[in-house]
């Protein structure tokens, strides 16, 4: 885990992969005001974004491949945010084929 990650090296970035501008988006007739981390802006998810999380990993083999997935959660009001969210994401190394196999 990275304790220090200012660049965001090899994070699962969100729940928004970059810059929302002023902090602030809406939704029907519905605004929403994000945590300023960037200036006026939001960025990455905030401060509590995905990168911050500490997820629950299993991982598996298959015949030509490794795995991990990962799964979390997102509550309402996380860093401003409506909705709570389910997330998963699976990480897959495969062995490469040449060109002569």
């Amino acid at each position: 885990m990275y304790e220090e990650n200012p660049l965001f090296l090899g994070a699962v970035i969100g729940r928004v992969a970059g810059r929302i501008k002023e902090s602030t988006f809406s939704i029907g007739n519905n605004t929403y005001n994000l945590e300023k981390n960037d200036g006026q802006h939001h960025l990455h998810g905030g401060s509590k974004g995905l990168h911050h999380h500490l997820w629950e990993a299993t991982s598996f083999a298959k015949e030509n491949a490794v795995s991990v997935k990962m799964k979390t959660k997102a509550n309402r009001s996380e860093d401003g945010y409506p909705g709570n969210v389910d997330i998963i994401v699976t990480y897959t190394l495969s062995k490469r084929q040449s060109i002569n196999d």
